[in-house]
This record gives structure tokens, sequence and C-alpha cells, in this order.
């Protein structure tokens, strides 16, 4: 038992974490659902600050222990060490029929934002923003429990076909923190755009300061990067497995050598489709696939590109 003010320090801050979001915070995503009558496409924003990530990023890069994750290479935020990634020798599965092939990082722009949403004001007769709360659980006194907060995202989006349509803002406002934004995103494949439109700003909550106070967000972008840019953890992820969890047990072979069987999913296993036992991926919880039957491989290859697309930005 840990007792004294420095133990309850502690555990306030703890529980701060718990309440903000904690060291993780969730990739955004959009899908244009419009054909479908659904609202995944549009999504309204307060960018909570100017000091976005920009850099070169693998995704859904398959590491030792079968789990899906995301690299930064080092050098393009400035870290010194090597990229892993293209060291290991690490393969992706292509689009279409072109098989495994060597993974791309990608021009990528990360920020962190809280999510908002209008609503019809009884009032005032009117619309109004407010933020998105979401439920989460904690514990207290042995007890669980539920309570609110707001939901905070990461925006990981293409420098090109994302950010380049806010830059303009940027130049014209000389922030982007200072309002709201409704982003709408157009089509789900290579054609993928998307539309921005900034919200009037609200008096009083469009300065750094004011946006500081009001999101209690303990949150370091700088600091999520670069663990993701480093070449250590890359190391111990793609090629030594120190400290990793044993990869399950259908796994036919083991590490990247040739000869491991590998359908439609990752080379080094077994798995069919690419899915069995994922862990988080930017955000997203891989769902179990273990289909071992031939005709469940389409489907599974099917589902694989599906997510890979999203998790590209496609």
């Amino acid at each position: 038992m840990k007792t004294g003010f420095a133990a309850m320090t502690e555990m306030i801050k703890k529980q701060q974490q718990k309440q903000n979001g904690g060291g993780f915070l969730p990739y955004l995503t959009w899908k244009d659902d419009r054909s479908e009558g659904g609202f995944e496409y549009r999504k309204t924003l307060r960018f909570l600050n100017d000091d976005i990530v920009s850099c070169e990023m693998y995704d859904f890069i398959p590491c030792l222990d079968t789990k899906l994750r995301s690299f930064i290479v080092p050098a393009s935020i400035d870290l010194p060490g090597e990229d892993w990634v293209k060291k290991s020798g690490v393969k992706v599965k292509g689009f279409g029929n072109t098989g495994f092939v060597d993974p791309k990082p990608r021009a990528m722009g990360i920020a962190v934002a809280c999510l908002r949403e209008e609503y019809q004001c009884p009032r005032e007769g009117i619309l109004k923003i407010r933020d998105v709360e979401e439920d989460y659980e904690y514990e207290q006194d042995g007890v669980t429990k539920t309570g609110r907060r707001k939901k905070y995202v990461l925006v990981k989006q293409s420098l090109t076909n994302f950010w380049n349509g806010i830059i303009p803002f940027y130049q014209r406002y000389g922030s982007i923190i200072d309002r709201d934004f409704v982003i709408e995103r157009v089509n789900n494949d290579v054609n993928t755009r998307y539309t921005y439109v900034p919200l009037d700003p609200i008096d009083g909550f469009r300065t750094k300061e004011e946006i500081d106070a009001h999101y209690d967000l303990d949150f370091d972008l700088l600091e999520f990067a670069k663990n993701l840019a480093d070449p250590e953890n890359a190391k111990k992820l793609l090629v030594t497995g120190e400290g990793l969890d044993a990869p399950t047990a259908n796994n036919h072979g083991t590490g990247w050598t040739q000869g491991n069987q590998s359908v439609g999913g990752f080379q080094g296993n077994g798995n069919t489709g690419g899915f069995q036992n994922n862990g988080n991926v930017g955000g997203f919880q891989g769902q179990p696939q273990n289909t071992p039957q031939d005709n469940g491989q389409d489907e599974a290859k099917l589902k694989f590109d599906e997510l890979r697309g999203k998790l590209m930005g496609y």
C-alpha cells in the first residue's frame, strides 16, 4: 500500500489521465456512407494545437507477435537511428494480386482534436456547437463506476490528400484552433477527397489560452511521435522479438524466414486473412478471423484489403 501525499498526487494524476483519455487516443476515421444513410462521412472538430507533426509513416506493419502497428521513419522527425521497417525486410500484402510487397512510408500529418457536434438550442432556437462526450469506466474504492469525458482523437491523415486543404485556412486566420471545422469525406477509394467548412469563431473560445483552459487533455503529441519512431522499439517488434508475447499456437514457422506459410495476411505465420489475434491498430481493434477452410480465404482477403484501405486513408 502506498501512503503519503506523493502517493495521493500519483493517484490523482492517474485518475485525471483516465478521465481525459490517458496516454492513448484513438485515430479518427471518416467513411463516405451517404448511400447508406449514415453520417460517418462528416466530422466536426476543434483542433487543440497548431503544432501538427509532419512525418513519413508506415502503416499496417505486421510485427513478430502478429500485431499490426504504425512506425514513423526516424529521420523524418529529425531523430537518429535506422529505419528498421526497411532494414528488417518485412513485407505487407499489396493491393489486388500483387502478393507481398515492400512497405512504403507515406507523408502524414498528425494532430490532436476534440470531436464536436451541432445541436438545436431550445432556448434560442438556433444551431450551436458542443463537445462530444463518451462513457468511460474507472475504479473507485474497489468499485467499477462509469463517468463521462470529452472525446479526444488523433487526426492522422495524408499531407497531400487531407492537410493540404487545411493549410489555406491557417494562412488566412493564422491558426486552426480558433474555430471549429466541419470536414466531409467524398468517396472511399483512391479518388477520396475532403471538403472543409470553417465555422464562425465563438467569442471567448478562440485563443490558445482559452482552448487550454477548456480542454484538460494531458497528451504529448511529440512524445507520441517519438515513440512511433524509436528505432530500438521497432527493432524489438520486427527483428529480435525481445519481451514480446509468443505468436499464436497455429503459426507455422517463426519470424520472417522463407518458407513460412501465409495466406492473405502476415508473412511468417499461418493465419488466414491476416487477422487472427491482432492487437490495436491505430485505434481499431482487430477481429479474430480463424478460417482455415479454403472457401473462406476470399472473404478474409476482402476484409484484409478493406481494413488496410481504411488505415491507409483510401
